[in-house]
């Protein structure tokens, strides 16, 4: 029976250190960022994201049809490498997630 009380210990443990993790860093956005200026669907959107962890938001101008996209560091490079893509002319540097 001890065998079994480990692994539910660790997982407990964990999930907590997980949920206060993203509590905090959803605080952080709040003070650093304008997130009352997304509508409530790219709220949730962003809220559901479970591995947006190192990637890129790309984030355009209040009042843009455009919707929010979510790219891999490496696709961002590749994009911004075509001549067919709007350049990007501001990077903000955040921990997400």
């Amino acid at each position: 029976m001890h065998s079994n009380t480990i692994p539910e210990i660790h997982t407990t443990s964990r999930e907590f250190l997980v949920s206060s993790s993203r509590a905090w860093n959803s605080i952080l956005d709040e003070i650093f960022y304008d997130v009352e200026s997304l509508s409530r669907p790219e709220q949730v959107m962003l809220l559901s994201q479970t591995s947006a962890e190192g990637s890129v938001l790309i984030v355009y101008p209040g009042g843009s049809d455009q919707k929010i996209r979510i790219v891999t560091p490496l696709g961002f490079v590749r994009e911004q490498s075509e001549d067919a893509n709007d350049a990007v002319d501001t990077v903000v540097s955040c921990r997400c997630g």
